[in-house]
């Protein structure tokens, strides 16, 4: 079904209408029958509407916002040749999966914590006992980063 407009003339007065029909001609010939023969006075003419787009409310935003990070984070995963898995006891599932899609590829993950995280350690995995804040900056050093190029 397709949507027409016409114009048709009902008691003398100019109407502007819509019919849903399959074909212009069907149209016409549902418009006749409905306002008389003589009625027609602008034949049917194709209406394609332009779909609207509405804009997201706050929380579809932030849900798409987190969607793309996720995205983002896989992608990165699936690149990387190191984990580091810093200050986080990895309770959150989302951050579990990122973990285990490195495992899957084999790479070796460091956890850098005060305790023991929530999940379990594999054989490829190592724990290292410090505070982010302590170890991060020896790191960065030791790769030859400075605070500039961080």
């Amino acid at each position: 079904m397709n949507k027409y407009r016409a114009g048709v003339r009902i008691k003398g007065q100019l109407v502007k209408t819509v019919v849903f029909a399959d074909s212009p001609v069907h149209a016409r010939l549902i418009l006749q029958y409905q306002f008389g023969m003589d009625s027609i006075v602008a034949y049917p003419t194709a209406i394609t509407e332009v779909a609207t787009i509405k804009p997201l409310t706050p929380d579809q935003q932030r849900i798409k916002s987190m969607q793309t990070r996720v995205k983002q984070a896989q992608q990165a995963v699936s690149n990387c040749s190191l984990m580091l898995v810093i200050g986080t006891q990895v309770a959150v599932t989302s951050a579990l999966a990122l973990i285990e899609q490195a495992r899957l590829r084999q790479v070796p993950c460091f956890f850098i914590m005060p305790g023991y995280p929530a999940c379990v350690l594999t054989a490829n995995d190592r724990l290292l006992f410090y505070k982010a804040e302590d170890l991060l900056p020896a790191l960065a050093d030791y790769m030859g980063l400075s605070k500039a190029k961080l």
